[in-house]
């Protein structure tokens, strides 16, 4: 993407903008996304929420309001509903310079793997607490590492596992009958 002054630069480039890290939110818990947002402005970040409505909520349309703030980091929720799957989001953003951060209810860590191989720092459970969140966003913000080398690898290869077992599954799914799939339908 071209700036202002015809260089091409990540969206994220934190250091080359004057001025405080900018965030964005894409979760659409609407209290949840409003006390994190005061949380972090109150400790110095510039703030910005990406709406997401039912009909936009295709990861490419989402992607193009996210690019539109161009976050430092972004905060994005794991569960953005069947038709927005957050893996192409966290990849879009993490190849454009983006810092992803994955926000989750899901506790079971072969599904942290797929976001982390996507190109997000760290996975967060929303059940830590506010203080913990706003330092990851902090560490990540400032550039420091947020999770160990052999426990990204760990959790990469769990998610890798869990996705030949899904696609297994789907491979014996396909050669049913016609009447087994009625039936199992």
């Amino acid at each position: 993407m071209l700036w202002g002054n015809g260089s091409r630069r990540p969206l994220g480039a934190a250091m080359d903008r004057p001025g405080r890290p900018v965030v964005a939110v894409v979760d659409q818990h609407e209290f949840f996304t409003q006390c994190l947002v005061i949380a972090l402005e109150a400790r110095g970040y510039v703030c910005r929420r990406v709406p997401l409505s039912v009909e936009a909520g295709r990861p490419s349309r989402v992607w193009s309001r996210l690019a539109s703030v161009r976050p430092d980091v972004a905060l994005i929720n794991a569960e953005l509903g069947r038709r927005c799957g957050s893996a192409p989001l966290v990849a879009a953003a993490s190849q454009a310079g983006v810092s992803v951060v994955v926000l989750t209810d899901i506790t079971d860590e072969r599904h942290w793997g797929e976001y982390l191989a996507a190109g997000a720092q760290i996975v967060v459970p929303k059940t830590e607490s506010l203080g913990s969140m706003v330092s990851t966003v902090r560490k990540v913000s400032h550039g420091k590492p947020v999770l160990a080398l052999s426990e990204r690898a760990r959790l990469i290869a769990l998610g890798r596992d869990c996705r030949s077992g899904d696609q297994a599954v789907l491979r014996r799914l396909e050669r049913l009958s016609k009447q087994e799939r009625a039936v199992l339908r």
